[in-house]
């Protein structure tokens, strides 16, 4: 009687659970199939018990599955793996494990939305991780050319950081104030040889650059006592945008001309 009542609590146990459940004896027939395993099985209870697992199902002779079930009958060793069953396009975790007496317990979860979903999220960062090459491509060649036409500009150009720090300038711009690149970059653009032999031209520059850092388009001619060159009408100064500016100058004349 007590064996009576624990078995039907634990098949009320079984009756319960998500997880599909099926008993096997050693011949390898059904002897039970839980509610779950008829759900994914899509057979009933009826139509199994009695019936030979490989009878049932004769394309899983020769596979991973046959391995694991004779090896848990047969050595007494469980196996926790997953399969794909081809007829049904479903992927299962399965768990087999030995039982009381010669059967074996076997249980398993359909896990074939997760595995889609693991699936297209690889598809997902593959693409994206092209993306993000083609674009880096893409972002360096724009860079080599821009750096082509800066290095090679008969303009004044500099880079600057939006707090006014100098990033880099031109040979043209150098050699208006017969300095190295190491010599002026880093230090406020407004505090470099191009401004501070003029007077006033420092804030004027400041401020210029306050405007452009809200985004108008400065066009403000400068006339600038330059270090190697004297005294030089130039302009404009204009914003690159993002994360920096680029200001550059067209010298247009000497200070005679243009008196």
């Amino acid at each position: 009687r007590e064996a009576q009542i624990a078995r039907e609590r634990a098949e009320g146990i079984l009756e319960t659970i998500s997880d599909g459940f099926i008993a096997l004896d050693r011949s390898f027939h059904f002897t039970y199939v839980n509610a779950a395993a008829e759900r994914m099985l899509e057979r009933s209870a009826k139509e199994l018990i009695g019936r030979a697992y490989f009878d049932v199902y004769p394309d899983m002779l020769g596979s991973e599955t046959e391995q694991h079930f004779r090896r848990a009958m047969e050595q007494r060793i469980g196996a926790a793996y997953e399969n794909y069953y081809a007829p049904t396009g479903r992927w299962y975790d399965i768990r087999v494990s030995p039982a009381n007496g010669e059967s074996i317990s076997v249980y398993f979860q359909d896990i074939t939305d997760s595995r889609q979903a693991e699936a297209a999220l690889r598809d997902l960062n593959e693409r994206l991780e092209q993306q993000v090459a083609e674009r880096t491509d893409e972002l360096q060649q724009k860079e080599m050319r821009l750096r082509s036409i800066f290095g090679t500009s008969y303009s004044h150009q500099c880079f600057v950081s939006l707090d006014g720090t100098l990033l880099d300038c031109n040979a043209t711009a150098l050699d208006a104030i017969g300095a190295k690149s190491e010599q002026v970059a880093g230090r406020k653009y407004w505090d470099t040889p191009w401004f501070t032999g003029t007077p006033g031209m420092a804030e004027l520059i400041r401020n210029k650059f306050a405007e452009a850092a809200r985004g108008e388009t400065v066009r403000q001619e400068l006339y600038l006592q330059l270090p190697a060159q004297g005294w030089r009408w130039l302009g404009p100064v204009t914003p690159l945008g993002g994360v920096c500016f680029l200001a550059g100058w067209i010298a247009l004349t000497v200070a005679t001309a243009r008196r």
